[in-house]
Formats: structure tokens, C-alpha cells, sequence
């Protein structure tokens, strides 16, 4: 690993450890199965369920790590973060499960990617959807699991 990567690994594990949105994207991405070139503002929000102010502080946060590069939309274009690596490698890195980046590897388009079918909603978008349709705080829904 040459001292850019080195670099890259370590900012990344920084923000990892020190902002919860960083956390909960990069262990999506780690997740993830296929890689893509670059993934829309949209898309950070839907997954982790942010602002889009958030989202974009997300992208400038893993642009400054060394990740990719952040677009800003312009004349009809959405604004976009463009891998330097593969996504799945940098969320792996950043949970300590690898130690060497990878440059993304068989990309797929974003769209592609979500058209295997629905995906399940997480415990989080499940209380914030009830929570939107019964006119009540996020705070107020319980959700409880049995086995």
C-alpha cells in the first residue's frame, strides 16, 4: 500500500469513528455487493435517512478523506460523489474488517443497482415512515421484534 492509500485508510477510519452519518454509510456500503462509479445525493439520504444538507456535508467529509471527488449539480445534473475506490473496499476499511483499498471493480449504474427488487426498510425507516403517517414524533413509535 503506498502512502496516498495509507493516507486515505487512516482519514477514513477517522471519520468513521467521529461522525455517526459517516458510520451508518460506510456500513451500508460495505453491504453492498456490486460497486458503482458514483452515488447521487439522493441516494445518501434515502439510505441513511438525512437531510440534504447531511448529505452533502457527508460527501464533503469523504471527499476531504481521500475517497472520491464531489460534484456539484449544474444545469440539471444532480449532484453526485464520485469513487476514487470501490465503495464496498472504503466501507470495509472503515470497520476494520480489510486493510488494502480497491479501485472500484465491475461497476454498475446507481439505477441498476436498486432494480434487483424492494429492498426491506431497517427498523429506522419503519419508525420514521409510521411516525410521518400518524402525525407523531419519531420519539413516540416503539417498534419490538419477537422471535
Amino acid at each position: 500500500m503506498d502512502n496516498i492509500d495509507t493516507n486515505v485508510v487512516a482519514a477514513v477510519r477517522a471519520l468513521y469513528a467521529s461522525d455517526e452519518n459517516a458510520k451508518l454509510f460506510l456500513d451500508w456500503c460495505a453491504e453492498k455487493q456490486r460497486d458503482v462509479r458514483e452515488t447521487t445525493i439522493e441516494r445518501m439520504m434515502q439510505v441513511i435517512d438525512i437531510s440534504r444538507s447531511a448529505a452533502v456535508a457527508l460527501a464533503r467529509a469523504l471527499e476531504a478523506a481521500g475517497c472520491g471527488e464531489f460534484l456539484v449539480g449544474r444545469r440539471g445534473a444532480t449532484s453526485r460523489f464520485v469513487w476514487a475506490y470501490s465503495r464496498i473496499s472504503i466501507g470495509q476499511i472503515a470497520a476494520g474488517e480489510v486493510e488494502e483499498l480497491e479501485g472500484v471493480i465491475d461497476p454498475v449504474d446507481e439505477d441498476e443497482e436498486g432494480a434487483s427488487g424492494v429492498r426491506p426498510l431497517t427498523i429506522r425507516e419503519a419508525k420514521n415512515l409510521l411516525a410521518d403517517s400518524l402525525g407523531v414524533s419519531v420519539e413516540q413509535i416503539e417498534i419490538l421484534v419477537r422471535a
